[in-house]
């Protein structure tokens, strides 16, 4: 079974960084790198034959992926960034994980980005609206079956970096479209991935197009109790460094509120 790291990348600081990186040579696994709006040439270290680079112009993180799966051609895929370290180990096993467990579509992994986040502690499957208590979803956590890839399923291009109005939230909407369409996914407690650097995560909770982007999540998988969640959503987000309760809570709100009418991309369900 093969597998593919779909990294995506920006411009000529990203190609640089990957350059740089340590991207380890594994059995059955080759490095799809999707390289938006690319300036210069290729760097020479990853000219490999277990590495294929797909370009592409203009800007948005959840295009960038969408690219990377279009590129790839392995039984499976693992989203990944620019600027993560691999644990070729924890790769062999999830690959295992797969091989023997056919009925799974999409598994979600662990990484060492942040080392506050909560796992569950075994093996647990993941059902839409029901993820285990305290639990979040990672771009960089989330592995599927290529072939059980539903066709009008792929990243919303509403939603993260480089999006007008959601600047995150694009992997909680992925796996729930992945839900809807009724794959099998579970968690499995492996580690991948970690991080070289500092998370920006809690410099970017003051930002607008983050804080709507919590709210429209919220409401695409709780619009039964948004209500209630939002107003709590705001104050955990205050806590954690977005701002102002009030300022927070109103782009929370504005977020889940034009949720509904932002106009559909090619991408979305």
């Amino acid at each position: 079974m093969t597998l593919d790291i779909l990294i995506s990348t920006y411009a000529r600081d990203g190609i640089e960084r990957l350059a740089a990186a340590s991207l380890p040579t594994i059995d059955n696994v080759k490095y799809v790198i999707s390289w938006q709006s690319p300036q210069g040439d290729i760097p020479s270290t990853l000219r490999r034959d277990d590495i294929k680079i797909t370009t592409l112009a203009g800007k948005g993180l959840s295009r960038n992926r969408n690219n990377s799966i279009s590129a790839s051609d392995a039984d499976i895929c693992m989203i990944a960034d620019d600027d993560l370290t691999y644990n070729p180990d924890g790769i062999k096993t999830l690959i295992k994980a797969f091989e023997a467990n056919p009925q799974m579509d999409v598994a979600l992994v662990k990484s060492s980005l942040n080392s506050s986040k909560i796992y569950p502690d075994k093996e647990t499957p993941i059902f839409r609206g029901k993820f285990p208590k305290g639990y979040y979803i990672q771009s960089v956590e989330i592995a599927f079956r290529r072939s059980s890839l539903p066709v009008n399923v792929r990243f919303d291009t509403c939603f993260g970096l480089g999006a007008e109005w959601y600047s995150c939230g694009e992997e909680e909407i992925f796996v729930d479209n992945l839900l809807r369409a009724g794959l099998h996914c579970r968690f499995i407690p492996v580690t991948v991935t970690s991080h070289p650097h500092l998370s920006t995560a809690s410099s970017r909770l003051r930002q607008a197009g983050v804080q709507r982007a919590m709210g429209a999540v919220i409401f695409r998988l709780h619009p039964l109790s948004a209500i209630l969640r939002l107003p709590l959503k705001a104050w955990r987000i205050s806590r954690a460094g977005g701002g102002c309760f009030l300022h927070t809570l109103w782009n929370v709100i504005i977020g889940a509120i034009s949720y509904p009418f932002i106009p559909n991309s090619n991408d979305r369900k």
